[in-house]
């Protein structure tokens, strides 16, 4: 699956709206650290071949990621989520990969938006 990042613009509007622009700034760059925290550890577990511990941290990812409205983070994230539930492992490996892949330009695609907003 190499498709660009997909940001759900409506997402992140309603966060500003919500909270002011500042604050939705804020919690997208505590949002933006967890999350390659996340990709980190998955990471690692997919090095190590691990990828019973991947699913809580796929999970997280991917419930962050709709949350702060990167759809396509979050779609990778519940593919992986689903892959290692299933114990299908060279798939699991293969969606951690993607997800690396796909945290920059994700989290770019975000701030993007929001300096835009900003403007």
């Amino acid at each position: 699956m190499n498709t660009p990042p997909r940001l759900n613009v409506e997402v992140v509007a309603q966060l500003v709206r919500d909270v002011g622009y500042e604050a939705a700034l804020e919690l997208c760059r505590m949002f933006a650290d967890d999350a390659r925290r996340r990709v980190k550890h998955i990471s690692a577990m997919n090095v190590s071949g691990d990828i019973g511990r991947m699913v809580e941290d796929a999970h997280s990812l991917k419930s962050l990621a709709y949350t702060y409205g990167t759809e396509s983070l979050g779609d990778r994230s519940s593919l992986l989520e689903s892959t290692c539930k299933s114990g299908d492992a060279p798939s699991a490996r293969q969606h951690a990969a993607a997800i690396e892949k796909h945290i920059s330009p994700s989290l770019q695609l975000l701030f993007d938006y929001l300096e835009g907003v900003q403007a």
